[in-house]
């Protein structure tokens, strides 16, 4: 066994990013003993671990952990020699799996040989981070280049290559390097991402700050405020978030003040500052650029929950903002926020809501107890079929003619076309008919044994 006195040293009662192994392995153990497994933030957890000794911890290790943990444990302790042919080899058999056209229309097998290689390179630090950086980016122009030629894609399965494995190797690659490289490759991979047409490996940017340790942020919070004002800088949303509890409110200030196209998240931190100077007028109006950002329709109901309080603050609140809010959001939980602020246009709110996103307003009437109006909801709007079934299936006993009718229809409709689909709904809509008319559901499944007999499937699920 490769562990010593140096890795559990390091282990032992300070687990860093060990937590979750380590909690995996104590859970497999009180498993097997047949104990109560304690929940992770549990007080008792950490004082079971440090309760243990050396070698029950190795043991415990050694019993139960999986083996990509244990080579990434292997992997930190590796000469300087073992690195370069480990990196080597793995390099070579990515190289001849992209090449091996067996595998171009099979994306499930391309992406376990990639994921096999590149597991073998989990915690190797900055060992031969420069090889692994150019083998990723060589990973993303050629998966690019396969699936632009067509390939990468099973027409019989309909499976497309998924990355995700990839993406997730890759951040946990960038985590541990140095600022410095961490920034490059960042920049880098960014580049090669934005070079092709497809939108592989942009989950490697997803909650980009997540990357930075707590080690880096006073030297990325002195990059940050040298190179705010540089039109060319990118990644400044990733770079901010992560140091934004390391700055004063004036850095904010220079910080989110200088670029032109800040994006939308930025302005609602931009407009935090603005109101904690006490500008309120400037923090809705940066909020207002919002719209303009290429960013907005993913934070918008955030700009617009900022903008409602802001506007309440400043008593510039009219109701045009509410009845845009409503018709961008179409959600109950704003009809709900705005009828506090105007309750005397309730009733014109839900019509908005009524128009724009009928199944919404239908869950707000049920949470309201507005049954009625709900069933009205029902029989009047052109809602899915299955939102209309679920409706009746509820509250079948409360409206039990319609729901009768209704299920009638409904399994009319699909006894037309034969498929255990069809059949499924069939027979589940028979059951819920049976709880307010069960005579008049076995008249149906008698018929239906009758008539349609050749449908032997559906004839084995009605028994």
């Amino acid at each position: 066994m490769f562990y010593d006195s140096s890795f559990f040293d390091s282990l032992c009662y300070s687990f860093g990013d060990l937590y979750l192994p380590i909690f995996l392995i104590y859970t497999l153990s009180k498993m097997e003993e047949n104990h109560p497994v304690t929940e992770m933030n549990d007080p008792s957890f950490s004082g079971y671990l440090e309760q243990l000794s050396k070698k029950e911890l190795i043991d415990l290790v050694e019993r139960f952990a999986p083996e990509e943990f244990r080579t990434m444990i292997h992997n930190q302790f590796i000469s300087q020699d073992e690195s370069v042919g480990l990196v080597a080899n793995v390099v070579k058999e990515i190289d001849q799996a992209l090449r091996d056209h067996s595998l171009y229309d099979e994306p499930t097998a391309m992406e376990e040989v990639l994921e096999e290689q590149l597991i073998k390179l989990k915690g190797l630090g900055e060992k031969e981070a420069e090889t692994v950086y150019e083998l990723i980016t060589t990973i993303i122009h050629k998966v690019n280049d396969l699936t632009e030629e067509g390939w990468l894609y099973d027409h019989y399965r309909d499976q497309h290559f998924d990355e995700y494995l990839i993406n997730e190797f890759t951040r946990s690659f960038l985590k541990p390097l140095p600022l410095d490289k961490k920034t490059k490759y960042i920049d880098g991979f960014k580049s090669a991402i934005e070079d092709n047409p497809y939108t592989f490996f942009e989950g490697i940017f997803t909650n980009l700050h997540e990357l930075f340790e707590e080690r880096d942020l006073p030297e990325l919070k002195e990059v940050l405020l040298l190179n705010t004002e540089n039109k060319e800088f990118t990644n400044l949303e990733a770079y901010y978030t992560a140091v934004a509890s390391k700055l004063s409110l004036d850095e904010k200030f220079f910080i989110l003040s200088q670029p032109d196209d800040l994006s939308a998240a930025l302005s609602i931190q931009l407009a935090k500052v603005y109101e904690e100077y006490g500008k309120i007028a400037f923090a809705i109006d940066a909020l207002e650029k919002c719209h303009k950002t290429d960013d907005f329709w993913s934070v918008k109901e955030a700009v617009f929950n900022e903008l409602l309080r802001l506007k309440h603050l400043n008593e510039s609140l009219d109701l045009s903002f509410a009845e845009d809010m409503l018709n961008q959001l179409a959600k109950r939980k704003t009809l709900r926020t705005l009828i506090e602020y105007f309750p005397a246009n309730k009733s014109h709110f839900e019509g908005i809501l009524r128009q724009e996103a009928t199944p919404e307003l239908l869950e707000y009437f049920e949470e309201e107890k507005r049954l009625d109006e709900a069933l009205e909801l029902v029989l009047n709007d052109d809602l899915y079929e299955n939102i209309q079934y679920q409706f009746f299936k509820k509250h079948a006993t409360l409206f039990p003619e319609e729901a009768r009718v209704y299920f009638i229809k409904r399994i009319d409709e699909n006894l037309v076309d034969a498929g255990n689909h069809y059949y499924e709904r069939i027979v589940d809509t028979l059951n819920t008919l049976k709880t307010i008319d069960a005579r008049k559901a076995d008249e149906i499944k008698a018929m239906i044994q009758g008539n349609y007999k050749r449908r032997t499937n559906l004839m084995a699920m009605l028994k």
